[in-house]
């Protein structure tokens, strides 16, 4: 954790939370091993153990195991990507800055891993401002935020598609995605090892009204073999999430649809 994840705040295992777990995990031989020895406070009843945080020793410690032996199977020198079904995508332009970072509070408080900070309608002061915000309120809920340009404290870079067919080389030691429209556009974020990819519009929206769309047809074709997590993304609800599996996607991103 304290080499892989040093900004990670989360409950369970992020270094950066003093209120927290921290749990560690360690590699032995051909095992991952952590060691934690409880205190009065986490007892659920005298001599009983707190199921939730019974719970979080297995889901931090299991991630971890997990995220090293893909790291020694494929020779990585960073953490891979542990993404859930949503991708989340601000919009302060919209919602204003002060009812953006409410509204993304509320997510986080409900479980919201995974977040792209995306404000091309903001003035540059502004932006900044909420974006070290964003950042501070979603690290202290243990959720990644990726950013379109390099921030400190950021966990990764989100590519625009023409910036993923200029791209030569990923990022190391943050997390790494791209917007696809094409197979080939998914086909080179596979080259690249990116940890996941945004392929779309599957839906018509109403800021890219002439845009063509995929349609989910099309989107389960081009995202067919894929070697990375690909989300859908375009005019999307989280009512559409299931019909998005069965399309072979591995979740939603989503702008107006994570904050309605």
């Amino acid at each position: 954790q304290e080499r892989y994840a040093p900004n990670n705040a989360c409950w369970g295992c992020g270094p950066a939370n003093p209120d927290g777990l921290r749990i560690r995990s360690f590699p032995k031989d051909d095992e991952v091993v952590a060691e934690w020895k409880p205190e009065k406070k986490y007892e659920a009843f005298p001599g009983v153990l707190n199921g939730g945080v019974i719970g979080t020793l297995l889901d931090c410690h299991c991630n971890w195991t997990a995220a090293f032996h893909l790291m020694k199977r494929t020779g990585a020198d960073h953490a891979p990507c542990t993404v859930t079904a949503e991708y989340a995508i601000t919009d302060a332009a919209q919602f204003g800055t002060r009812q953006m970072l409410a509204r993304l509070e509320r997510r986080l408080e409900l479980g919201l891993k995974l977040l792209q900070v995306r404000e091309p309608g903001l003035a540059s002061e502004e932006r900044r401002l909420f974006t070290q915000q964003a950042l501070d309120l979603a690290h202290r809920y243990g959720c990644r935020v990726l950013v379109k340009s390099l921030f400190p404290g950021a966990d990764g870079v989100h590519f625009t598609a023409a910036e993923l067919m200029r791209l030569q080389v990923r990022p190391t030691q943050v997390l790494a995605a791209a917007s696809c429209h094409s197979r080939e556009e998914l086909e080179r974020a596979m080259r690249l090892e990116l940890d996941f990819a945004v392929l779309g519009p599957v839906k018509r929206t109403a800021s890219h009204a002439a845009e063509p769309v995929l349609g989910w047809k099309d989107f389960a074709a081009i995202a067919r073999g894929a070697s990375l997590p690909v989300y859908a993304i375009g005019g999307l609800e989280r009512a559409d999430l299931e019909e998005a599996w069965r399309a072979g996607a591995h979740g939603l991103a989503m702008i107006s649809g994570s904050w309605t």
